[in-house]
């Protein structure tokens, strides 16, 4: 949700989807007799964090966007979802409106562009602006810039069609 989600929506801080049923678990009040609407990417989580979230038996009811949010932006694409759906392909997020809701990992200044960082070991997948991947050779911090330029890691080269020369991902 970085880039792109809904608007008044509650967003998770989880880093993936394996830690959802702890936040479930941990905020039962927030969904206490609540009409709870689900939204994923493509609905495929959907599924999974809908049944959970029923299983545990606190909301008044538990919808779920079918199709996902891929779906919801062909049927509305001037709808309620604001930013990019970040997808799980080369292209990494699809620009649906020109609301920029990310910001640079380096800087904070406004951004929406994910990269992988440039360190095949460090490999964090980030917003970077344009600027700081510059500064930083396609790295994440100065720890890894220096890490790539004295040779003691492995390096990404592989870039997706279609990103910009400064963006790196696999």
């Amino acid at each position: 949700y970085a880039v792109g989600t809904f608007k008044n929506a509650i967003l998770t801080p989880i880093k993936n989807f394996r830690e959802f049923p702890h936040y479930i678990d941990e905020n039962l009040n927030t969904f206490k007799d609540k009409q709870v609407l689900m939204f994923c990417t493509g609905g495929v989580r959907c599924e999974r964090a809908t049944a959970y979230l029923k299983l545990k038996d606190v909301a008044k009811q538990v919808y779920q966007i079918q199709g996902g949010i891929h779906r919801y932006i062909e049927k509305y694409p001037d709808g309620f979802f604001r930013g990019k759906n970040y997808v799980f392909d080369g292209r990494i997020s699809v620009r649906v409106n020109e609301d920029i809701l990310g910001h640079c990992y380096v800087c904070q200044t406004s951004c929406d562009d994910y990269t992988n960082c440039l360190n095949a070991m460090c490999n964090l997948h980030f917003i970077g602006c344009t600027k700081c991947l510059e500064k930083l050779d396609n790295t994440c911090s100065k720890e890894c810039q220096e890490l790539v330029k004295s040779g003691k890691v492995k390096v990404r080269t592989k870039r997706c069609a279609g990103e910009p020369k400064t963006a790196c991902s696999l």
